[in-house]
């Protein structure tokens, strides 16, 4: 508040606002030592000495008109990603949602009930995840992470690595057979480790999106579940894909 007053008395003064530098002695100092009044005088002492050492190295700035890309990086799909996600598209905005584990959802997924209304959690969070894998406007990335980002603001560039999943998204149905059938047993993370898993497996019957995955931390290669696929739709040697997106922010 006070420092656009100070920089708007600069520019009335004919200097450029941004070689005004403000030592804020009052809630940086005074506010949290008031019980040590010598204290608090050497920290005030300290602050200005480093405010007017800064504004001896000012210069003189220009505000910028830039063009910004019209899309969002968001990253986690946890319940707060999930609603920004929605914000964002239903503004119309262009959303890349990245979520690290196989499906969205994050923890609110693996409550039971919601502090303080004690509401069925999944009653909350299930249509919110489908919903923003439907929407026109979020391009879902899960299993994915960023590994890279660049650029200034309203114009970024990331780089997304896409995990395999060891299972041909486009030709699986679903059907099960490879768990089934899967005779390597591991904790399974969305119980906290208190129930096992399958060494290929889908997060939780409501995962979204419901891709089954192959944890090649814990599976032999046995080619049981390859075997078992009725539409031949296990690909052990997938790599990761790497994909470069533009952003706003």
């Amino acid at each position: 508040m006070h420092e656009e007053t100070f920089r708007r008395a600069c520019e009335e003064g004919g200097l450029n606002k941004y070689l005004f530098e403000q030592a804020n002695i009052r809630e940086h100092c005074t506010w949290v030592t008031m019980n040590d009044v010598p204290g608090a005088t050497r920290i005030a002492k300290d602050h200005i000495r480093m405010a007017v050492a800064k504004a001896g190295a000012l210069k003189p700035l220009e505000v910028k008109t830039v063009k910004v890309e019209p899309a969002t990086l968001v990253v986690g799909a946890g319940i707060a990603g999930i609603n920004a996600a929605l914000d964002l598209a239903n503004s119309g905005y262009k959303v890349y949602l990245v979520e690290k584990s196989p499906t969205v959802g994050g923890h609110m997924a693996q409550l039971d009930k919601t502090f303080p209304t004690m509401d069925c959690s999944s009653c909350i969070t299930t249509p919110k995840m489908s919903e923003v894998a439907r929407n026109k406007n979020i391009e879902l990335m899960t299993y994915s992470e960023v590994v890279s980002l660049d650029g200034y603001v309203g114009n970024f560039q990331a780089r997304i690595e896409k995990y395999p999943h060891y299972i041909d998204q486009d030709t699986c149905t679903g059907c099960g057979h490879c768990v089934d059938t899967c005779p390597v047993e591991t904790g399974n993370e969305f119980e906290l480790g208190m129930k096992p898993r399958k060494a290929i497996y889908l997060s939780f019957p409501q995962a979204v999106p419901g891709e089954y995955t192959i944890d090649m931390n814990h599976c032999i290669k046995c080619g049981i579940c390859a075997e078992a696929c009725p539409t031949s739709a296990v690909r052990y040697n997938d790599k990761s894909e790497y994909v470069d997106i533009k952003i706003g922010n």
